[in-house]
């Protein structure tokens, strides 16, 4: 039989912590009184000086300005692979359709499908059934 983890909501974090701060009561007489370890009301109070109003964020989500980072992290490494595909595609970009699907055959280990039809104006669907096309015997 395996125990399921007990998970708390922000706000009883917060509580707990307000509690032990108002109180005048040690960490272990309002770890018991709430039912949690004083080694966790512990670690909820230095998180709780640390972050402030923003502490305790919720389970898979970054603090504010860390997932404002990760954001501007990823806009910046599609910007870099757009600026990549445009140094090595840019005599493509007033080519026909085919060649432009060419250029993206020739290059989709490189960089990613999608977003190379997004920077020459094509659609993936168009370059799929180029791709699955049989060459024409003209």
């Amino acid at each position: 039989m395996t125990e399921t983890r007990k998970t708390y909501t922000r706000g009883f974090k917060i509580e707990a912590v307000r509690l032990l701060e108002t109180t005048g009561k040690t960490q272990t007489q309002v770890a018991d009184e709430l039912g949690i370890g004083s080694g966790t009301l512990s670690r909820w109070k230095k998180k709780y000086a640390a972050g402030g109003e923003e502490a305790f964020p919720g389970r898979g989500q970054l603090p504010p300005e860390k997932e404002r980072i990760r954001q501007l992290e990823r806009e910046a490494e599609r910007l870099r692979q757009e600026r990549d595909i445009l140094r090595e595609g840019s005599g493509q970009l007033s080519a026909p359709k085919q060649v432009r699907f060419a250029f993206i055959e020739d290059h989709r280990h490189r960089f990613p499908v999608k977003r190379m039809c997004k920077v020459f104006g094509v659609s993936r669907s168009g370059y799929y059934a180029w791709r699955e096309r049989q060459v024409s015997a003209r």
